[in-house]
């Protein structure tokens, strides 16, 4: 018996093969234990039981990570996003035709800030004619009240304005008879107190808050009175003098500014 068990045990190494069991599938297995081999035959025979596939860890494969798109900045993130940082600016006139002053806005989004600008100018002239003894006093004071408008993406520093004026500006002009000191001429020159302001300009800012600016602005308003009071026996020509004021005096002004933005 022991001879046949043998016998059986060398044919079935030679004629079956499967990779469950080393050389030996299921089926054949199965006949071998119904034979009475033990596991030690059976492994003799068929070698050492292999791992089932389904059994084999699987290879881990890492799942693509989602894109996360970054968002695309919206218009008002186009246009002066620095000075939203540091929305108040405080700014000194140093050049105009209407004197120096201050300059003082609000950044109130990035594309639209409330401020204002105020100036004073003053000046004295005398001179001698060949009958008279000449001064005149110019004084200016000039308020804005304005709001600006930053409209283009590709120049976010350029900006249109509008808003209301208070003005003060007066003439005085006195003539003195140099032969007669007591025959006196004066004439007095006033402007209304309330105008209109319409305009552009360029407002630059650095990344410490340095900001800059040239605004260029126009008076929109009503033309001067004129009082005279000409002494009895003086003579003066007062479409000349009107005509040298309208001349002389600005309806529009140049600005250049410096100052700092900043945030509280």
């Amino acid at each position: 018996m022991k001879i046949i068990r043998n016998i059986l045990m060398i044919c079935f190494s030679l004629l079956i093969y499967h990779p469950l069991y080393g050389k030996c599938s299921n089926l054949q297995i199965g006949k071998m234990v119904k034979m009475g081999l033990s596991e030690e035959e059976i492994t003799e025979v068929c070698g050492k039981p292999t791992i089932k596939s389904e059994d084999k860890p699987k290879p881990v494969v890492e799942e693509p990570k989602p894109v996360v798109e970054e968002p695309k900045p919206v218009e008002e993130d186009l246009k002066i996003s620095d000075e939203s940082e540091r929305p108040y600016q405080a700014q000194i006139i140093l050049l105009s035709s209407l004197g120096s002053g201050i300059s003082l806005f609000y950044n109130f989004k990035n594309d639209i800030g409330f401020g204002v600008d105020s100036q004073n100018i003053s000046a004295s002239f005398s001179g001698t004619s060949y009958t008279h003894n000449v001064e005149s006093n110019l004084n200016f004071s000039t308020t804005y009240l304005s709001a600006r408008y930053y409209l283009l993406e590709i120049m976010p520093s350029f900006f249109i304005q509008g808003g209301y004026i208070s003005r003060s500006w007066t003439i005085e002009t006195i003539g003195t008879d140099r032969t007669i000191t007591s025959r006196v001429s004066k004439i007095e020159t006033k402007y209304p107190n309330n105008a209109l302001n319409a305009g552009f300009g360029w407002n630059w800012m650095s990344n410490q808050g340095v900001s800059g600016g040239i605004h260029f602005i126009s008076i929109v308003g009503d033309g001067p009175t004129h009082t005279y009071s000409i002494a009895s026996g003086s003579t003066f020509d007062k479409a000349s003098y009107e005509t040298l004021i309208d001349e002389n005096v600005p309806n529009s002004t140049l600005h250049l500014n410096l100052g700092y933005n900043f945030n509280f």
